[in-house]
């Protein structure tokens, strides 16, 4: 086994870190399953209970909302969903206003402990003067996301603290916001629509923060242990946003996101699966991706991640001059430093990451 420093292997990608490493016991092993030691920590018990609930409520809380209402529907108690659907109608759009942000929400110590889990830090590298807004564009994509969602979603990492004044606002797709209830979580949590009317009204004032998650769906189906192919080569409308907007673009990498999960079916370009994977993109907007993780007690499966560092490094901003009507070669000419400087910020800081020699490919 490679002797690990600080988590991190001597050479290539960092490893887990899951709960055998800080066991007295060995771990327990029944038909081919790896359980987990009696005597794990308790702060690292509580860590991966919290991380079970923050997860299963990401994947499954659209589900368990709409279910919520049926029944309440169904008991003395269905004027709260009439009333509720009454705000929703009354509140509609407000996705594409920048959202409705909760500081509290965002600040509740469950997700400190839901970041401890991998861990993931927020590393910053330049200052960022108020006096301009800004488009994150963060890579990779990954399975789910863990570091954007930690980092930019919530306080857990300390972004506030890191860029005081700035206000995040994390970009996702409309999907998320038609469910009730839901739609409130994600938008108490600084969440709002992916969509140029959106990023139009975020930026009509100064000091805001956009984060954009470049690869998106289709970037996920890339998403394997050691992968660092981006989805980046074609991807130019946040560019184009950022040019109409005047709002300078800052790269920002996740090392570690694609650590989290492994992916059932192999799935190499060229191959049936990702041949399927990309009708299904096309037609749909959506990519199906088979994946797994670890569970609750055990580290062969399940759909909690595995323990991985994740280090999320905000890079230094590509200065962008506001233009309305941008031409095709501008737009070019903006993002080919956008894509220079991602490069740079990968190169400065892969080696502290674990990264060895490994170098970025854009398709």
């Amino acid at each position: 086994m490679e002797e690990l420093q600080n988590g991190k292997p001597s050479n290539g990608v960092a490893k887990s870190t899951d709960e055998e490493s800080h066991s007295r016991r060995a771990p327990l092993k029944f038909l081919g399953i790896t359980f987990a030691p009696l005597d794990v920590p308790a702060e690292r018990r509580l860590q991966t209970l919290v991380t079970f609930l923050v997860i299963t409520w990401f994947m499954g809380g659209w589900m368990g909302s709409a279910l919520s209402i049926y029944y309440l529907l169904q008991s003395r108690f269905w004027w709260i969903p009439l009333l509720y659907v009454g705000w929703y109608i009354w509140d509609w759009d407000q996705e594409n206003r920048g959202g409705r942000r909760s500081n509290y929400l965002r600040s509740l110590g469950i997700f400190k402990i839901w970041s401890a889990y991998f861990p993931v830090t927020l590393t910053k590298t330049a200052d960022l003067p108020l006096d301009n807004n800004y488009i994150f564009a963060y890579h990779p994509h990954g399975i789910i996301g863990m570091g954007v969602l930690c980092s930019f979603m919530t306080e857990a990492t300390g972004f506030s603290q890191q860029f005081p004044g700035l206000i995040v606002h994390q970009l996702t797709t409309r999907l998320g916001y038609i469910w009730p209830v839901a739609r409130e979580f994600f938008m108490a949590m600084g969440a709002s629509n992916a969509s140029k009317e959106n990023i139009r009204h975020i930026t009509l004032t100064k000091n805001n923060a956009i984060v954009v998650v470049v690869g998106g769906a289709m970037e996920s189906m890339d998403a394997h242990p050691g992968s660092t192919t981006h989805v980046l080569k074609h991807r130019k409308g946040f560019v184009r946003m950022a040019l109409k907007t005047g709002s300078h673009l800052v790269p920002v990498y996740g090392f570690g996101e694609n650590e989290l999960f492994r992916q059932v079916l192999a799935n190499p370009p060229g191959s049936l699966v990702r041949k399927g994977q990309r009708f299904l993109q096309k037609t749909t907007g959506m990519v199906p991706v088979f994946f797994y993780g670890r569970g609750l007690f055990n580290y062969n499966f399940g759909w909690m991640p595995h323990r991985h560092p994740i280090n999320v490094v905000v890079g230094e901003p590509v200065l962008v001059t506001q233009n309305s009507d941008p031409t095709e070669e501008e737009v070019a000419e903006v993002h080919q430093r956008y894509q220079d400087a991602l490069v740079r910020l990968f190169e400065a800081h892969k080696d502290a990451n674990g990264y060895g020699d490994k170098v970025l490919e854009f398709i």
